[in-house]
């Protein structure tokens, strides 16, 4: 019965796993009727193979490979940073998180703007990410706190607005109505990605790619 589909029969057929604009998921055996699916290698339902990608090497990523496709995206987005500056090393990062999300416009597919990489959120998020490598590589718990994750998140978006990084049409998708950053939104997406496969190598492949990244940020 549908009811009690068991795990081992939803890997035998072909399930899509869907993403609604909120950031919940469900399993659709055809087309995503609500949001958009997820890239399967990414931990989606009906995914026979692990995550792929640069950053499932870990500590032993190769930078070379991930400054490539850094340099990539940087062209893609229109965007420029000199060798050696700490947004030239951030990119890095945007990079591997890429790759663990299944592409560039998931962050702008969830947040519902559909907004072309990079937008605040995608840094916000990616801000998260140097924090957690930042603790998980010098022998900390990389998992914060919602108390931890509420102030940071607070913190970004608020600077994210002063630096005219979120377009006014798009506030709505950063603030509540009673003018709060909307950081409940933002801490479940950070968990989901936390539980996905391939975390913990995402944080330590990041903080070889930038070992000391979340000191600026911590």
């Amino acid at each position: 019965m549908i009811g009690d589909f068991s795990e081992y029969a939803k890997g035998l057929w072909d399930f899509a796993r869907c993403v609604r604009p909120d950031g919940t998921a469900y399993a659709s055996s055809g087309k995503c009727r609500k949001g958009t699916e997820e890239a399967k290698e990414n931990g989606g339902v009906g995914n026979k193979k692990g995550p792929k990608g640069l950053f499932m090497a870990g500590k032993d990523v190769d930078i070379q490979e991930v400054e490539k496709k850094a340099e990539a995206w940087r062209k893609e987005a229109g965007l420029d940073a000199a060798p050696g500056t700490l947004d030239w090393k951030h990119d890095r990062v945007h990079a591997l998180t890429h790759e663990f999300l299944g592409g560039s416009d998931k962050v702008g597919k969830w947040l519902g703007n559909n907004g072309k990489s990079p937008t605040g959120a995608e840094e916000t998020l990616v801000n998260m990410v140097h924090r957690s490598a930042a603790l998980k590589g010098q022998g900390d718990d990389p998992k914060l706190s919602d108390k931890d994750l509420e102030k940071y998140f607070n913190r970004d978006i608020q600077f994210m607005t002063g630096r005219n990084n979120i377009k006014d049409e798009d506030m709505k998708y950063y603030y509540k109505e009673d003018g709060e950053p909307d950081t409940g939104k933002f801490i479940k997406k950070y968990r989901e990605m936390e539980a996905s496969p391939g975390y913990d190598k995402l944080l330590d492949a990041s903080h070889s790619a930038w070992s000391n990244a979340g000191e600026y940020m911590l």
